[in-house]
């Protein structure tokens, strides 16, 4: 399934507890507003059920914001 910011935003709500994304830009860093490693592996681990698409290691970092994890799975999808 394709993901847009939206169903993004809902996964990083529902795998963060205690931090305000009501202001996260989708080209800002999660680290801006709180989340730290351990919550975005949280995130990225339900970002790849739901679009059932695998990130690699090596693409981690590059998926530190919204909009990095919209352009990998555009990048990716099957």
């Amino acid at each position: 399934m394709m993901l847009d910011g939206d169903a993004i935003r809902s996964i990083i709500l529902e795998a963060v507890k205690g931090v305000d994304i009501s202001s996260l830009e989708d080209d800002q860093d999660f680290e801006d507003v709180g989340i730290d490693s351990l919550d975005h592996s949280m995130i990225l681990l339900s970002v790849e059920e739901k679009s059932g698409v695998k990130i690699p290691d090596e693409a981690v970092d590059n998926c530190r914001s919204v909009k990095g994890i919209l352009s990998f799975l555009g990048d990716n999808a099957a």
